[in-house]
Parts: C-alpha cells; sequence; structure tokens
C-alpha cells in the first residue's frame, strides 16, 4: 500500500512538472497572441471610417439569418462572413468598433494556426518569428482590422494547409471529416481561395507516411500509388466537400433560373475581367490590364511589406527551393497570385490576402535558413534581433499612424483610391456634423433635414452617433445595395418632392468631375452653397448646400453653378 502510494504521487509530481513545463513554453505564444489582439482591436474605429464594402456586409449580416433575401442568404461567395458578422446583432447605429471587431476576433484564429503550421513544418523558433511578424506587418495588420471577408478567408487558409498536414500524417475519418469541414468554411468565407486547394493535395503527395512522392522521379504513377493507399478518406473528403457545394450551387442555379434579375454573380464580374478583355483591342492598343496587376502587385510589396522583407525574401529563396516544407508553401501561393495576376480586372490588395499567413512562415523559415548560414557567433538571435529592430524603425510607427491619423499611411495607389479617397466616410462624416450644428430650415420637422445625393445614402446613418439630431432622406429605387446612385430623373423628382414635403433642407452631395449629377437649368428649385469637405489624396469630394423653392433667395447666397 505504502509503495503503490509513494508511486502515486511521484508519478503526480512528473505530471505537475511536465505541465509546468508545457505552461512555460506556450507562455511566450500566449503573450503574444494576446499582443495580436490588442493591436488588432486598439482605435479600430479611431480616426479611418468605414469603407463602402463594410458597410454593405454589416447591412447584409443584419438580415442574413432572416432568410428574407435569398442572394443574401445563400449565395455562395463571401456569405461567411455575413453569417459571422450576424451572429454579433448589429444595430443599424452601431458604434464603428462593433463591425470591425468580430473580423479581428476571427482573425485570431489566424494567428493560432500560422504557430501551428510554422511548428509543424519548421521549428519553435520559426512559430514564435512568424507569429511577431504577423502581429505588425502592415499587409494583415490593416485589412484585419476591416470588416471584410478576405480576413476570414486567409485565417481558414491557414487553418486549412496545418491541419490537412496533421491530417496526412496520421490519417483517419475523424480527421477526413475536420478538414473537409474546414474546406468548405475557406470557400464559404472567400470562393477566390479555390486555388488554395492544392494545400491538402500537396500535404498528401509530400508527407503522407505511406510513401512520400519523390521529385526525381515520374509523378503520375507515384500520386496513383498514394491516392489508393488513401482512398477511403480522399473519398470522404470529396463526398462532403462535393455534397454541400452540390446543395449550394443547385440552390443558386433555381434561383438564377426563376429570378435571374435578381441574381447576382457568385464572383463579381470586375474581378476576372483581366482574363475576359486581355486580348481585345482598346484605343488601339491591346488591353494592358495584366501589366496594371503586375505593378499593383508590386507596390504590395515595397509599401506593405517593404524593401527588408523583400530582400530578405530574396535572398532566403534558394536555400528554400529545394525544401519540401518550403515547396508546400510556395506552390500554391504562387498558383494564386498568378491566377489574380492573369485574370483580376481590378486588383484590389485585399484580394491577395489569402496565402498571407503563408508567405509569413516562409519569409520567418527563410530568416532562420539565411542566418543559420552566416559564418559569425550569435546567428541564433539574429532573426529575432532583424524583426525587432523592425518592429520599432517600421512596423510601430505603421500601427501608431493607422490608429491616429490614417488619412497620413502610406499605402499602395490602389488602397489610396478605395479606403480614403472613394467611397468611404471621409467627407460624410464631417458634412453630418455640420448640419448637426445648424439651425433647422425645415417645415414638417423637428429636426434638420438631409437629402443624400451620395452613393450609398441609405449607409449615412452609420456615420454619425444615434443621438445627433438629423433626417435624413434618401432615393427609394431598388437594389440599393448594389446600385450607387438612382437615375437621373429620379434625383430631380425626388428633389423637388423633397421642397413640397419641408419646404427647405440641406443637400450633401459628392461631387464628381463629370459634373453631370445636378444640372441647375433643369431644376424648379434654388441651390445655396454651404461648404465642401474634402477627401484625402484628392478624393471625391463632398459638396453641402441648401435647397429651397426656387423663388426664394437670401442676401448673400451663392447660387450653385450646375
Amino acid at each position: 500500500m505504502t509503495v503503490a502510494i509513494l508511486r502515486e504521487r511521484t508519478q503526480s509530481r512528473e505530471i505537475s512538472g511536465e505541465g509546468i513545463q508545457l505552461f512555460l513554453r506556450l507562455m511566450p505564444f500566449v503573450g503574444l497572441l494576446f499582443g495580436f489582439f490588442l493591436v488588432r482591436v486598439h482605435e479600430i474605429e479611431g480616426h479611418l471610417p468605414y469603407f463602402v464594402d463594410e458597410l454593405r456586409h454589416i447591412s447584409r449580416a443584419r438580415i442574413v439569418y432572416h432568410f428574407t433575401d435569398l442572394q443574401i442568404s445563400t449565395t455562395p461567395g463571401k456569405f461567411l462572413l455575413y453569417y459571422w458578422l450576424g451572429l454579433f446583432d448589429i444595430p443599424f447605429n452601431e458604434p464603428g468598433w462593433l463591425g470591425r471587431t468580430p473580423v479581428a476576433l476571427f482573425s485570431m484564429l489566424g494567428a493560432a494556426g500560422t504557430v501551428g503550421l510554422a511548428r509543424s513544418l519548421f521549428s519553435r523558433q520559426v512559430a514564435l518569428l512568424s507569429l511577431t511578424l504577423l502581429i505588425f506587418l502592415p499587409f494583415m495588420l490593416f485589412y484585419e482590422r476591416l470588416a471584410l471577408s478576405d480576413p476570414l478567408g486567409a485565417s481558414l487558409t491557414v487553418i486549412v494547409a496545418w491541419w490537412s498536414l496533421a491530417y496526412v500524417r496520421r490519417p483517419n475519418r475523424r480527421r477526413a471529416v475536420v478538414l473537409a469541414i474546414l474546406i468548405n468554411l475557406m470557400l464559404m468565407a472567400k470562393i477566390l481561395a479555390g486555388p488554395m486547394l492544392l494545400l491538402p493535395a500537396m500535404a498528401l503527395l509530400f508527407f503522407n507516411k505511406q510513401k512520400v512522392i519523390s521529385l526525381s522521379q515520374p509523378f503520375i504513377p507515384q500520386i496513383i500509388t498514394v491516392v489508393r493507399a488513401n482512398w477511403s478518406t480522399i473519398r470522404l473528403i470529396l463526398l462532403i466537400v462535393g455534397s454541400v457545394w452540390f446543395v449550394l450551387l443547385t440552390v443558386y442555379l433555381i434561383r438564377d433560373f426563376v429570378y435571374p434579375d435578381e441574381t447576382d454573380e457568385i464572383v463579381d464580374g470586375y474581378l476576372y475581367g483581366g482574363a475576359l478583355n486581355l486580348f481585345i483591342e482598346s484605343e488601339n492598343r491591346p488591353n494592358q490590364i495584366w501589366l496594371e496587376n503586375v505593378q499593383r502587385v508590386g507596390e504590395i510589396f515595397w509599401y506593405l511589406w517593404g524593401p527588408l522583407w523583400i530582400a530578405c525574401g530574396v535572398l532566403a529563396l534558394p536555400f528554400l527551393v529545394k525544401s519540401r516544407p518550403a515547396l508546400y508553401l510556395i506552390v500554391p501561393t504562387l498558383a494564386f497570385w498568378l491566377l489574380l495576376l492573369f485574370v483580376a480586372g481590378e486588383l484590389s490588395t485585399r484580394y491577395v490576402l489569402i496565402p498571407g499567413h503563408l508567405m509569413v512562415v516562409l519569409l520567418a523559415a527563410g530568416l532562420v535558413a539565411l542566418t543559420e548560414r552566416l559564418p559569425m557567433p550569435g546567428s541564433r538571435i539574429l532573426p529575432a534581433s532583424i524583426i525587432g529592430l523592425w518592429v520599432l524603425a517600421q512596423a510601430f510607427p505603421f500601427f501608431t499612424t493607422l490608429v491616429s491619423t490614417p488619412r497620413h499611411l502610406v499605402l499602395p495607389e490602389r488602397d489610396r483610391y478605395e479606403y480614403f479617397a472613394n467611397q468611404t466616410g471621409y467627407g460624410m462624416r464631417e458634412g453630418l456634423i455640420v448640419v448637426s450644428r445648424m439651425p433647422n430650415i425645415s417645415e414638417n420637422s423637428d429636426v434638420p433635414v438631409v437629402y443624400g445625393l451620395v452613393r450609398g445614402c441609405p449607409f449615412l446613418p452609420t456615420y454619425i452617433d444615434d443621438d445627433l439630431p438629423l433626417k435624413i432622406e434618401c432615393s427609394d429605387y431598388e437594389n440599393w445595395t448594389r446600385v450607387d446612385l438612382p437615375e437621373v430623373e429620379q434625383r430631380y423628382h425626388d428633389l423637388v418632392e423633397l421642397t413640397n414635403v419641408y419646404d427647405r433642407f440641406y443637400l450633401l452631395m459628392e461631387d464628381f468631375e463629370e459634373g453631370h449629377i445636378i444640372q441647375k437649368f433643369y431644376l424648379k428649385a434654388q441651390l445655396t452653397y454651404v461648404d465642401t469637405f474634402d477627401r484625402p489624396h484628392d478624393g471625391v469630394p463632398v459638396n453641402l448646400y441648401i435647397v429651397s423653392p426656387r423663388d426664394w433667395h437670401k442676401s448673400g447666397d451663392q447660387p450653385f453653378e450646375g
């Protein structure tokens, strides 16, 4: 009895000691993950107003569980974001952080998946470096603080990459089912992640225990052998993924047949416009979309990765190209990027976020491989030193600018246009605040009335607090989530009707270069200029006017020149 008790106590001490060691080994990762979340959510609404696509996603998330709009609830493409945001029951006049924080929260899964992938492929050191790099890398940081679908797709991609390794190293039905579910979620988050289906296929060929494929022998016989050896679980994965997408696509095709005018494409046309127009003559010259895409990718690397990581990647590549773990990351990433280069009609930086975590792991592994070959003492701490200096010199200044004065960020031209100069809350928010401080000039209303002649007018209340005393009017036209502005006739009709209801009101209008939004000689009303609110980076300005009956005029007013 005494011997048994002593043995039990000894085993308890051993187990306790192992538990403490495991806890201590995990503490750096736990601390970094906590820092990852803090960096993502700190001042997340800050001074960067909503981008129009964020508002569209949030508006769809409010109704996705109601199934009143089958287009939103069933179209496979990026509807996982709608169902995720819909869980948070976001109100109409929500504060800015409420729509973005769920995405930052989801991105923690991607950070954890990055650690798991780096540890499985390389080492604990690479895992720590990958997570540190991921926290502050502008390429990931900027977009994981926005309510967009791309961060979800990127997070699920790295989890698929990690779990594919777990599946092939010990294949069984349970792990196969989990992998199939993760693949479905990845595609539901972003259908653009399709090329990343190479990940489970390459994991099976490179890392399975039955027969690892040799790069020096014919591929086809080896692939057939590997597939036969794992066919029972492969068949289960194909069955689950195929069944889910058969149902989704069948529902979509039936709806497209019954309601063709109300059914959008699964993938927006402008995304694959590059492939469709690649050889079309335009202005007596071949179409140059793909060259523009190459230029945009170059800007992404230069501005959001930086010269340091470009140089490290180039120098480390020779040490990685013959490594199976590195090829596992390189091949799907290159396939994804090349597809976008030659297919995308309007390549936005957020589209190329999908393999971002894979690139982070690859860069961290390359940095370690590069420094290990330097003939100098202390090379093991050199990677951490390089990343530490980079954080202090470049990454942390980027973060502080992002949370305080984002308009001063140095970004690729496309990002400056999308998130600052075009359909953003800049100008809108300032204009509405000014109106809220002006007197009420409208009849039949207790608060100032604003007619929004801007793209996405129904989103205007989102840019202001719920307690601001304003009444916002928008044109009543269909499909406002997918149409920028009502027809010209509708605009004039609404302006005249509103003067009949309110006599006078405020007009908030985007000032496009073509100047054809309003023509004064067609308008049976008087427009009096109040102020202009500029958007950053020479963006589309927003003008504020007073609209009143044609015969109303006040001394000192400046009439609108159409």
